[in-house]
């Protein structure tokens, strides 16, 4: 039976509602040379027209008065509207921008050093993040030509980053990282490296990426954990096969599945994880091998261990789908945090893993950026 700890989760998403970044007072569009102009066009005018507008177009609106920043509050994408909703490409980059840069001024994200600098100073890396160009994202479109539009900006990015983040420097993975931020800013490549950095450290992506990997060991345990107290027959199954997170599900958590889902899919994974962290991570996860148990637990070792190498490359799975199911594991934070607790402690999970079974040739290699 699952352990008294699986009981402190309450379910329910706690939908933060931060304050969006709001733009300055650029020149007014459509011809309106005075902000007054469009003062005049206040009220119940103002709210018909904005439902008469795609979103780019609300926001050059509400970049022409304080009034109209005030009056349309309403039409800046919330959190719980990026929650619930898979947003058109416009909203869903104002809201991610919203959580990510939201309190934080580019001049201190920066560093006072501008992003074409970096992009343009050489590195250590260079080789091998050119050699991870093509395995990055092949199915879309955007990264399909090689040193097309996609690839270069993926380049000059991963260049920038392990310039400035010197003691991480490029780690593979990243790719998968700033890959699925390309395309939701696909025309703002500083945008998309300061919202990078916000990612990584606001949510403490950036400890998978240190030496050593510090939080890598302290979530896969959590997670094995998760699938002993919420799926005890995927658990069993694992067990048998001498099988621990580590072997199948280190990328899920180094890319935030986006190196193994589509990207509709990791769209909408990520749009809740920037509003709730990582609890939305480990829900998924669950939720991936919830979907796919009675297949599991059918399978001898060797057919199980290439399955759960594969199964999220060969399977469709439907966001909405995938999220709902998430949604009815109650992870909570409290829980995640008990369990690093557990972790931490004298004779925690934080000694050495159990030998994977291997069948023949073995099971296969754990899966590169």
């Amino acid at each position: 039976s699952p352990s008294p700890l699986f009981a402190l989760g309450s379910g329910s998403a706690r939908l933060a509602r931060p304050r969006v970044v709001m733009e300055g007072d650029d020149a007014a569009p459509c011809g309106f040379g005075h902000p007054s102009a469009w003062e005049r066009l206040g009220g119940p005018t103002s709210d018909r027209l904005a439902r008469c507008l795609a979103w780019p177009e609300v926001r050059r609106c509400r970049q022409t008065s304080r009034s109209w920043r005030r009056q349309w509050r309403g039409f800046v994408p919330s959190s719980g509207e990026l929650w619930d909703s898979d947003l058109d490409g416009a909203r869903r980059g104002e809201a991610w921008k919203g959580l990510l840069l939201d309190g934080l001024s580019v001049r201190s994200l920066a560093l006072q050093e501008s992003y074409e600098s970096l992009c343009n100073t050489p590195s250590s890396y260079d080789a091998m993040i050119q050699r991870d160009l093509a395995r990055t994202l092949p199915q879309e479109a955007l990264f399909r030509e090689k040193l097309g539009k996609g690839q270069r900006a993926l380049f000059r990015l991963l260049r920038a980053l392990a310039v400035h983040l010197w003691d991480v420097g490029y780690v593979q993975s990243l790719n998968f990282i700033i890959a699925t931020l390309i395309g939701v800013f696909p025309d703002d490549e500083a945008l998309v490296f300061h919202c990078a950095q916000a990612l990584l450290f606001r949510y403490s992506l950036v400890d998978f990426y240190r030496p050593r990997f510090p939080k890598l060991g302290v979530t896969v345990w959590q997670f094995d954990r998760l699938v002993e107290g919420f799926l005890p027959k995927v658990h069993v199954a694992l067990h048998g096969h001498g099988v621990t997170s580590e072997y199948y599900a280190m990328q899920w958590f180094l890319t935030l599945f986006a190196s193994d889902l589509s990207q509709p899919v990791v769209r909408r994974i990520w749009d809740r994880f920037l509003v709730a962290g990582w609890k939305v991570i480990a829900q998924v996860g669950l939720a991936l091998l919830y979907e796919v148990q009675d297949t599991l637990v059918s399978l001898d070792t060797c057919e199980a261990l290439t399955f759960l190498k594969r199964f999220t490359r060969t399977r469709r799975f439907e966001a909405e789908r995938l999220l709902r199911v998430a949604g009815a594991f109650e992870v909570s934070h409290r829980m995640l945090s008990e369990l690093e607790a557990a972790y931490d402690s004298p004779g925690g999970g934080g000694g050495e893993a159990p030998p994977i079974a291997s069948c023949g040739g073995g099971g296969g290699g754990g899966g590169g950026g």
